[in-house]
């Protein structure tokens, strides 16, 4: 198992994810041929020209905060409440009844950064790693195994 700290749900206020990740979700939302409802008529036009299905870039990448992508701010929950959720997972928690209220405390929470400071030490505590798993330096690359003479890694 890896474990991703930039695939962590509404933990996405700063990061990209790769076009291989929402294409479907652009052009073939689930085998409809078409793009997911749920998602803003602006940025289904923003991610289509920026991540045509045809591109000489191999994977392009998009910011997951569409408004702010290099703050750390709640500007991320306001803009999965509007339909810009990059991903699709990111676009239900603001719609999904079990969240969507947990969603709107944060957009209206005047002590954010607070709040999530707290929680980012509280995640810090947090050990669950066992035997074959890793914390993975950048998400797009597997870490590199260190050679051992004699035996296999």
């Amino acid at each position: 198992m890896v474990i991703c700290a930039c695939k962590e749900v509404g933990g996405h206020t700063v990061g990209v994810a790769r076009y291989s990740l929402f294409k479907d979700r652009i052009y073939n939302f689930n085998n409809t041929g078409g793009p997911d409802p749920s998602m803003s008529p602006w940025l289904l036009a923003e991610l289509k020209d920026k991540c045509p299905t045809i591109s000489l870039i191999f994977d392009n990448t998009y910011p997951l905060d569409v408004k702010t992508p290099s703050l750390v701010d709640n500007s991320y929950f306001q803009e999965i409440k509007k339909g810009n959720g990059v991903l699709q997972i990111d676009q239900q928690i603001a719609l999904d009844e079990l969240t969507k209220n947990i969603v709107d405390d944060i957009v209206n929470d005047p002590d954010f950064y607070t709040k999530f400071g707290e929680a980012m030490m509280k995640l810090g505590r947090v050990e669950v790693l066992i035997d074959g798993q890793e914390v993975r330096k950048s998400c797009k690359v597997v870490n590199k195994k260190p050679f051992i003479y004699g035996g296999l890694n």
